[in-house]
């Protein structure tokens, strides 16, 4: 093969390399429709692509057809994009472009392990437990940020070592992530029977009404409000109609399944979080409630409670809760007044430990997430490592290169050409230690995130596995020639 011929062949293997070992982040995806997705790209195949990104305010794992794709901008999310802490003006300005030589000290090690126990001490078990205690778990903020799973389970199963009965959740919440209102429906589900959960809303959105359909008592104070749960909307869907539905359909299942148990009217449901869903309620002449899925036409204004069409998501009003009787008043969100009005004697907190529980976890959950995005962040920078240093080794390559001088009888490369031929396979081995270096850092970062935080892979591993194998064949070679002394 002559020389020419070689570089060519061997840039093209470069570039095929490069498009394969791109990682697999998401700017913006465009679809076909003239819709488009931001977040981070979780696997793709020639097929489809899953997407991990913001739907209608609700963190989501979407799966969208390769058809349906018109093109990609890849480029890192920003840091805020999933109710992250945003950075400042210049903080991380130029992230990611720090030379390899800057880099080399912290190559091989990972991120932190976030699994440090809880900074402040528990509260102390009371002497005097009283006739029915409760303990509270305040659900105020976001749910997968203030709001976490880990600290409902952390407190359910002390209130099950301590023989605590009643569970109650002071509700504040803007929703948040679907997965996290998922894991605490199926905790509560889990304790039916043992435990009994009550809920105070002062406001109940979105991802909020999993839990408020899984109690089983529900109180609202004046000016609450509580529903407009949607997941789906039709303007932001996945892109196809199939799997809108059946994402839905598992979603409104599970929660309607809940309210069934509980004896909540579970046609709310649907129209809470599928806008094409709809739902009403009245009162009739003898003024008994109804709520069906359509108003009948014969129901005088006067006795319409709330009627809500394919065009709106529906959220009720503290008021319109309590005349549908889905929630009962309450003068302020104050669980101690519980007792008197649920006609249980001797009502009383056991202690503050839902509080730190949920506290200590939603810190431990921030942790995690946060160092989950650090590692994404420095894997996609070890693969522009990899494929900067690879790019060098090849322009390195004493093979690769001309400029030799021989002598003519022998074949034997002059002094200074010897020299030339160990200075340029020195430096290819270099670049290759770097990819090396790169590798063993990039499996330990992927390591953790599958490990210990049940994460999705970032990289694929047959990719891994190609690098580690050109890497050993590529140094193997360079080792053994490195004293070549001719042509």
């Amino acid at each position: 093969m002559n020389h020419r011929r070689s570089i060519s062949l061997c840039l093209l293997g470069l570039l095929a390399l490069t498009l394969l070992a791109r990682p697999a982040r998401a700017d913006v995806v465009h679809l076909n429709d003239g819709r488009s997705f931001t977040g981070i790209i979780l696997s793709e195949t020639d097929k489809q692509l899953v997407i991990d990104t913001m739907v209608a305010g609700i963190r989501a794992k979407l799966p969208l057809k390769v058809s349906d794709v018109q093109s990609i901008d890849r480029g890192p999310v920003p840091d805020d994009f999933f109710g992250g802490k945003k950075k400042g003006k210049d903080e991380g300005k130029d992230e990611g472009k720090a030379k390899d030589s800057d880099k080399a000290k912290d190559e091989g090690k990972p991120a932190a392990s976030a699994k440090a126990a809880p900074t402040a001490p528990a509260p102390a078990e009371p002497t005097d437990i009283g006739k029915t205690p409760y303990l509270l778990i305040p659900l105020s903020g976001a749910f997968g940020k203030e709001i976490v799973s880990d600290g409902v389970k952390e407190t359910l199963d002390y209130a099950q070592k301590h023989k605590v009965k009643h569970i109650v959740f002071v509700l504040d919440s803007p929703g948040g992530r679907v997965d996290v209102a998922e894991e605490m429906l199926k905790m509560m589900k889990d304790y039916s029977g043992k435990i009994t959960f009550h809920t105070i809303i002062k406001d109940a959105i979105s991802a909020s009404i999993w839990v408020v359909f899984a109690s089983d008592t529900i109180h609202i104070v004046a000016g609450g409000t509580v529903g407009g749960a949607v997941a789906f909307s039709q303007n932001m869907t996945t892109g196809s109609a199939e799997v809108d539905a059946k994402m839905n359909s598992i979603l409104c299942a599970n929660i309607r399944a809940m309210a069934d148990m509980k004896a909540h009217p579970s046609v709310l449901v649907e129209a809470m979080m599928v806008q094409d869903a709809t739902a009403a309620a009245w009162k009739d002449k003898w003024a008994q409630v109804h709520i069906e899925k359509s108003l009948p036409r014969d129901v005088p204004t006067e006795q319409v409670i709330f009627n809500d069409t394919s065009k709106t998501i529906l959220t009720l009003t503290s008021g319109d809760a309590i005349k549908i009787k889905l929630a009962l008043p309450i003068d302020r969100a104050d669980p101690a007044l519980l007792g008197e009005l649920l006609g249980l004697e001797d009502w009383r907190l056991f202690n503050d430990y839902g509080k730190w529980a949920m506290t200590e976890k939603s810190k431990l959950f921030v942790t995690h997430e946060e160092t989950i995005g650090k590692n994404h962040r420095r894997i996609d920078e070890l693969v522009g490592v990899i494929n900067n240093n690879i790019e060098e080794a090849s322009r390195d390559d004493p093979e690769k290169q001309g400029g030799y001088m021989y002598f003519s009888n022998s074949g034997r490369f002059t002094t200074d050409s010897k020299r030339l031929w160990i200075q340029r396979t020195n430096a290819c081995i270099a670049s290759w230690d770097r990819v090396k270096a790169a590798i063993t850092e990039l499996e330990t970062l992927e390591k953790q995130n599958v490990e210990e935080f049940k994460q999705e892979r970032h990289i694929d591993e047959l990719q891994i596995k190609d690098w580690k194998e050109r890497t050993d064949r590529e140094m193997k070679r360079l080792k053994i020639n490195r004293n070549r002394d001719g042509v």
